[in-house]
């Protein structure tokens, strides 16, 4: 008898409406167990590296997500611990201060894994009132050093479910870039 065509159609729908999206540097190489605040200390190239089709991305912007700061025209990040649990955050563009703050872990951020964690949330519904897509999805968003000591961000995510209630949709993504240690 078959498959009538409207279970066709929503079979073709689910797997059709979906994407699966994967970027990361050349040499591309895992974390590394950050143990002490201080083997974060360094100075770091703010462009980021990642794929050569991608968007830049700048670890400034990773730190301070607010726009009045001009990330493209600062070259470097330096970061110094104070203490056990403190660090100062530099944004150095051209040898002068554009932004400095400092951070203090279980005030500011948290380590989990040897990374410092920016972003961890999941929802089960959605993220808000704003949000298009009802269903389960997670975010998971670090910063820590890769296994060749350079500075290491890394985007993960994934969700499955109704965009405004109608059309199904699931995607998942991650992305991984690199910022070089520029000193020693």
């Amino acid at each position: 008898m078959g498959i009538p065509v409207k279970k066709w159609f929503l079979v073709l729908c689910i797997l059709v409406s979906g994407c699966s999206y994967h970027s990361a540097p050349p040499d591309n190489v895992d974390f590394l167990s950050v143990e002490s605040l201080s083997e974060l200390e360094g100075v770091y190239r703010n462009l980021g590296e990642r794929d050569s089709d991608s968007q830049p991305v700048y670890l400034s912007s990773l730190i301070w997500k607010s726009t009045d700061i001009a990330h493209s025209a600062v070259t470097a990040v330096e970061v110094t611990v104070r203490d056990a649990d403190t660090l100062v955050v530099k944004a150095l563009p051209d040898g002068s201060i554009e932004k400095e703050e400092t951070f203090v872990r279980g005030r500011d951020f948290r380590i989990q894994q040897g990374r410092i964690q920016l972003i961890k949330r999941w929802a089960l519904l959605n993220y808000g009132a704003d949000d298009v897509l009802v269903g389960p999805r997670y975010e998971i968003s670090e910063l820590g050093l890769d296994a060749k000591r350079d500075g290491k961000f890394s985007s993960r995510g994934a969700g499955a479910g109704l965009i405004f209630l109608l059309f199904p949709f699931a995607f998942h993504g991650s992305e991984e870039v690199r910022f070089i240690r520029l000193d020693p």
